[in-house]
């Protein structure tokens, strides 16, 4: 090897040793955005200008050295504090922006989805609202017109993008409800007769009148009974669903609700058959369970009272209202700190 190539080998090896030691200024953790259009040299000066660097030069030789240069992506990225040129660079070229992490819950609907990622910066919650009800993922999924992604959206914890736009946290959402409900279930779901819609409606019931797994089964099993018997659902989640669609659930049902004076498709107390769609998002646990029902004779069930979140199932009227009596004395009980 000639010797100016050795030199030059050598003097590139301590610039970038000399960059790779450099370090930021701030004390703290700090959020910096690297928005669309924005060149290194642009990056650069931002950094400089929010005093987290003060050699520039430095820290674009260092990126132009790793090949990095031109590889910065948009986002928004934590610098730690006093953190190292060379780790910046490799954060902003590999697009690992920060993430939140948020944990959506079995059985949540979409406005008590609109609301935890409004209350987390997330967008607008009515913004949400009418992302999940556009025409385009009604029609991807076959969902009938007039509804919305109720019961697609799958809960799990999710690291999201800070500043994620509100259409890409739905794509995620969604993107984990096509990993679960894969080719395999939906052919279970075929095999069965059923529908994925039909069977996500189902599941969305079961999964708000228990978070038991091993009851999700038997409460399936209790409703199809009623199905078959040509009974009304007489489920009190699906009332609630359709007065928050109307923007009338104060936190109570009252007796009118149940009557047909709440004229709604989802008032299972005065309609025959299932209602028009989901009334949450649904676990794994529920969806099997509305696939495969319990093979029981109960036709009923009720809290035990006992603030466990079980249930006493029963076969006819009179074992119900025997179920009933214990559950009101249980809930006396529990008041009473018994």
């Amino acid at each position: 090897m000639k010797q100016s190539a050795l030199i030059f080998i050598i003097g590139l090896t301590m610039i970038f040793s000399a960059c790779g030691n450099e370090n930021t200024l701030n004390e703290k953790t700090v959020l910096f955005e690297v928005e669309k259009g924005d060149s290194l040299s642009t990056v650069v000066e931002k950094l400089k200008d929010k005093k987290l660097i003060d050699n520039p030069n430095r820290f674009k030789i260092l990126a132009k050295l790793m090949g990095k240069d031109k590889k910065i992506q948009t986002g928004v990225y934590q610098i730690l504090p006093l953190e190292a040129y060379g780790e910046i660079i490799d954060k902003m070229s590999s697009g690992k922006t920060h993430s939140i992490k948020l944990t959506i819950p079995e059985g949540y609907n979409i406005f008590e989805i609109a609301q935890t990622l409004s209350n987390n910066g997330f967008g607008n919650y009515h913004d949400f609202l009418a992302e999940v009800r556009k025409p385009a993922y009604l029609a991807r999924y076959g969902i009938p017109e007039g509804q919305s992604l109720e019961g697609y959206l799958f809960p799990d914890t999710y690291f999201i993008p800070f500043k994620s736009e509100v259409s890409k946290i739905v794509e995620m959402m969604l993107a984990r409800f096509n990993e679960v409900v894969n080719d395999e279930m939906k052919k279970k779901i075929k095999e069965r007769g059923l529908t994925l819609h039909k069977v996500l409606t189902m599941a969305s019931i079961i999964q708000k009148e228990t978070g038991i797994e091993y009851e999700m089964p038997i409460i399936s099993g209790v409703y199809h009974n009623r199905i078959k018997s040509e009974w009304m659902l007489q489920a009190d989640p699906t009332v609630i669903y359709g007065l928050l669609l109307e923007d009338k659930y104060d936190g109570n049902i009252r007796k009118w609700h149940l009557t047909e004076e709440f004229d709604s498709p989802y008032n299972t107390y005065a309609k025959y058959g299932m209602p028009p769609g989901p009334i949450s998002s649904v676990g794994k646990q529920a969806i099997l369970a509305a696939i495969f029902p319990a093979q029981v004779d109960y036709y009923f069930f009720v809290a035990t009272g006992k603030g466990d979140g079980a249930h006493v199932f029963s076969k006819t009227v009179a074992e119900h209202n025997n179920a009933v009596g214990l559950y009101k004395m249980n809930l006396k009980n529990q008041k009473n700190g018994q």
